[in-house]
């Protein structure tokens, strides 16, 4: 179900007790979860995913509607997700934050961040003619934010190579 105020991802049903609801918000961000199970759940696994956009969850939006996520239980226990889980992503999270907001180019008259691009475009004073996730990637390749982002997931992954294993490393590409 999709609708104006967000969208609702189900699979499972109540009486099987294998039901999963996923409430995404307008923005795309996991605001509500219920799981209904006879197994027991990874509850702290599933606390992480709360606040996280959909495009993170490996697209989920997109892979539930070509109908490659006929279980949630299942989806969330896939490998992909492990680096969520883990108690460092939090960290890596706020580090790419950081990066983003000091990563600088340049505007009309003078040098924006990332998040001040955003927030002309949102405010109107910036209008681009193409889709917008397309030009802010260009904008964002262009800017001297990118050698630093591609350098703190190598350092991310080499730092959590044995809790990570599933993710190519540096020394393997």
């Amino acid at each position: 179900m999709t609708s104006s105020t967000g969208r609702e991802i189900v699979t499972g049903k109540i009486e099987e007790g294998n039901y999963f609801r996923l409430l995404l918000n307008r923005y795309g961000l996991v605001e509500s979860i219920t799981c209904l199970s006879t197994e027991p759940i990874p509850v702290s696994n599933y606390l992480c995913l709360y606040g996280r956009h959909e495009l993170l969850l490996n697209r989920l939006c997109a892979r539930f509607d070509q109908g490659l996520v006929p279980d949630l239980y299942s989806y969330f226990k896939e490998r992909w997700c492990l680096a969520i889980y883990h108690d460092r992503f939090v960290d890596f999270e706020e580090e790419v934050r950081q990066i983003m907001e000091s990563a600088k180019i340049q505007g009309e008259d003078n040098l924006l961040s990332i998040p001040e691009v955003i927030q002309k475009m949102v405010e109107g004073e910036l209008v681009v003619s193409e889709d917008p996730n397309q030009y802010l990637e260009k904008v964002f390749a262009k800017s001297d934010g990118l050698t630093p982002l591609k350098r703190g997931v190598l350092n991310y992954l080499k730092y959590n190579r044995y809790h990570l294993t599933m993710y190519a490393q540096p020394q393997f590409i």
